[in-house]
């Protein structure tokens, strides 16, 4: 999957999605991880926790002030697309930064649908939003993952 993923249409890219994971068998989803099978429901994703746990490089995994999510600070925010996926049990919640013309956008998918919770003309302002949300998330118990470099690959 390739960066050109995040250009489709929301509800085709929740379908694209949905069925990266459903590969399983022969595919390899997000940097290395195994994906199991999933249940027909496509918003449910059956699959260990060990690949969803947020990464536990000191700064940026809580960021209090909004410019830093994980590794990606506001300098590189255009030239890296910003895509989470938070998990808890089978339940699935994405989020998504989109920037265009100077601006920038922040999605909230639930139930299959991706809807826009804050517009921003600053890059801070869709960070903070989005931190927010993932930290709610992650102390509600959710695990969150960036599968903004997510790729499919199979084996031979």
């Amino acid at each position: 999957m390739s960066a050109h993923f995040l250009f489709l249409p929301t509800p085709l890219r929740f379908v694209v999605l949905c069925l990266v994971m459903s590969l399983g068998a022969g595919g390899v989803f997000a940097q290395g991880q195994s994906v199991s099978p999933q249940q027909s429901s496509a918003t449910q994703v059956d699959s260990d926790d060990e690949g969803l746990a947020p990464k536990k490089s000191g700064k940026g995994t809580h960021p209090d002030d909004g410019s830093d999510l994980g590794e990606v600070t506001l300098g590189t925010l255009e030239q890296k697309p910003i895509y989470w996926m938070c998990r808890n049990h089978s339940i699935v919640r994405t989020l998504q930064i989109e920037t265009r013309d100077g601006g920038c956008r922040t999605h909230y998918g639930k139930d299959g649908v991706d809807r826009v919770v804050s517009q921003s003309q600053t890059p801070s302002g869709c960070v903070g939003v989005f931190s927010n949300i993932r930290r709610n998330l992650e102390s509600a118990g959710w695990k969150c993952k960036d599968i903004s470099q997510g790729r499919i690959s199979e084996n031979l």
